[in-house]
């Protein structure tokens, strides 16, 4: 089993991802990002989130998706419909974990060592 970071290492992440930088233009404020994807819709979030974790599962080598969304058909939108955002998060950095890498989730941005 991996671990969960207590502080951001001071290494660099294997991948990560800022959910400031997935909504905006070049030179916006990252309040003003934040804001964007705090009002984005699920439709809007989903297709994001399912393009950073298949880029990770290809960088780790690891497959993420299909442990946590097989009870769904394989549709990540469904489980994010019934679990939630954030338990969908948790479901998927457990995966992560469970590869024994070290994930550190900030407040506005997870980093996979």
């Amino acid at each position: 089993m991996g671990r969960l970071l207590d502080e951001q290492s001071d290494h660099d992440p294997i991948e990560f991802t800022h959910f400031d930088c997935w909504f905006g233009e070049e030179g916006d404020s990252q309040h003003h990002r934040l804001q964007l994807y705090c009002d984005a819709s699920i439709e809007e979030l989903v297709p994001k989130m399912l393009d950073i974790v298949t880029s990770w599962e290809q960088t780790l080598e690891i497959s993420i998706l299909s442990g946590i969304t097989e009870h769904f058909d394989g549709n990540l939108e469904q489980l994010v419909l019934a679990a939630g955002w954030d338990n969908t998060w948790s479901l998927i950095l457990m995966q992560i974990l469970r590869h024994e890498y070290a994930v550190y989730e900030g407040s506005t941005f997870i980093e996979i060592y």
